[in-house]
């Protein structure tokens, strides 16, 4: 589970509207051009990629399980990959300098990476899970080494088995409640439905996790698929790194899973036509002062052709501070402390979201100038300056790639997942500098669906319901509890 956010966000009060803090939106960043350092990549059974920086002696590896993401969770067992990813972290067994076998707990396993100076974390996304390592150039390959263990011989014992599942059924107790994440998860079921990306973690999914699940997932799936690696580093010198600690020894070993994911790709908005499209979700949170109002659609997968164009669209919805969701909810009403959207994309689908926790009893009215947004941009063209200033902002987000390590190894390893060319940001500068007025009128004619969007809202019912008939009568208000119960058709 991603603890850190979700206490972060637990952690965060409910702000009224008259104690926003108005501050002016900061100038737009003037177009620059950031030369994209040079990667060599090498291609075959685990492909490889390096950017070498020889001006610090330090070293970040991304090492993609690309069979290990959470579309690859079995129906009923959601929230499988990210209790597997926490679980071998939990301990390995090592070989020391002697070539003999030394089983390291979890407690032994952290210090002997704080001894070298190292870092590593593991996310798992939609497509893949990403182990992150940072070390020094002359502690790496000891670094490597422990990150391999981890990966190919993980203890995966029952005690930590055990905590870690108590832990995730507590923080999934606590998402229930928060308006944000819970709307998130109602959102993502209403998109994908049984779709893969649709598996999603409930306490009834993890409850019934074994440890034998995660065994044979882990079994199954943890084998690295690519590895990105950005610093102090080139090829050669990755390449035995990667011989000596991943495709020899004992452990899991490439060519132990399935190198692909054969599940179908999420219909475009323009190809859908779900039953329940348009129809209202009210999680129920009694006495909640905000309701967090989540519009929610199909998307793009991230190759699609007309994807770059749909982000600068997005820029214009509510990308950016600047954007007409967060000038009208936030700076002109004063209904929520902020208003975005975002187009995330993943391999074989995406979606198109617009959020904002709003004053309750402004629940209605923040909802229809989101769906009245959506309607304007398919009615009418974006003025020039507007649509310069959006590509402005995308075109000096991708220069921010090149400003650390990290990021650059990031965007290695997620253009490996989804398959992207080598010279895929070159296309993106190219593809988002040529987007035009009549692009955006057409992309948001064919993709934006106002009319059919799935509206998820977490909030009181006793202030939101009777709203909500003036937003949308014919449409069924589905109110869920937060025990779980079932949905029920609200009057």
């Amino acid at each position: 589970m991603k603890t850190f956010l979700l206490l972060l966000a637990l952690a965060v009060p409910a702000i009224a509207a008259d104690t926003l803090e108005r501050k002016a939106p900061p100038p737009l960043t003037q177009e620059r051009r950031v030369e994209e350092p040079k990667t060599v990549r090498l291609p075959g059974p685990l492909p490889l990629d390096v950017t070498t920086d020889n001006e610090r002696p330090y070293v970040r590896l991304v090492i993609v399980l690309g069979a290990a993401g959470e579309a690859a969770q079995p129906p009923a067992l959601g929230g499988i990959a990210d209790l597997t990813a926490a679980l071998v972290q939990e301990g390995a067994v090592v070989l020391d300098r002697n070539g003999r076998e030394r089983t390291l707990d979890s407690k032994a396993y952290a210090e002997a990476l704080d001894e070298l100076g190292a870092s590593v974390s593991i996310v798992t996304g939609g497509d893949a899970a990403y182990v992150t390592v940072g070390a020094l150039k002359n502690t790496l390959s000891e670094t490597v080494a422990l990150v391999a263990a981890a990966i190919r011989r993980p203890t995966l014992d029952a005690p930590g088995f055990e905590r870690l599942k108590r832990q995730t059924l507590l923080a999934l107790r606590q998402q229930s409640t928060n308006p944000e994440n819970a709307a998130s998860l109602q959102a993502r079921r209403r998109v994908y439905g049984e779709q893969a990306y649709g598996t999603v973690a409930t306490p009834a999914s993890v409850g019934r996790i074994t440890l034998g699940d995660a065994r044979a997932f882990h079994a199954a799936s943890f084998g690295p698929t690519s590895i990105s690696a950005v610093g102090a580093i080139d090829m050669a010198a990755l390449k035995q790194l990667v011989e000596e600690h991943f495709l020899k020894g004992p452990g899991l070993a490439v060519g132990d899973i399935a190198q692909a994911q054969n599940f179908t790709r999420v219909p475009t908005p323009d190809a859908r036509a779900a039953a329940r499209e348009g129809d209202i979700d009210l999680i129920n949170l009694p006495g909640s002062e905000q309701s967090f109002v989540l519009v929610v659609q199909a998307g793009l997968e991230r190759e699609h052709e007309d994807y770059d164009t749909l982000r600068v669209l997005n820029m214009i919805l509510g990308g950016v501070h600047e954007s007409r969701l967060e000038s009208i909810i936030r700076e002109e009403k004063g209904w929520a402390y902020f208003a975005r959207s975002a187009v995330p994309a993943l391999k074989r689908g995406g979606r198109i979201a617009l959020e904002s926790p709003i004053r309750a009893e402004a629940t209605a009215q923040a909802l229809q100038t989101m769906l009245a947004q959506l309607e304007l941009l398919r009615t009418a063209d974006v003025g020039a300056a507007e649509l310069a200033a959006a590509k402005t902002r995308l075109l000096s987000g991708i220069d921010d790639i090149f400003e650390n390590n990290e990021s650059i190894a990031s965007r290695r390893a997620n253009e490996a997942v989804i398959g992207l060319p080598a010279d895929a940001i070159a296309r993106e500068r190219t593809q988002i500098a040529a987007v035009t007025v009549a692009d955006v009128r057409r992309i948001a004619g064919r993709y934006l669906r106002p009319d059919a969007c799935a509206v998820i809202i977490a909030g009181d019912k006793q202030v939101v319901l009777p709203q909500l008939q003036t937003v949308r009568p014919a449409r069924a208000v589905n109110v869920i509890e937060p025990d779980g119960v079932k949905p029920r058709s609200a009057d």
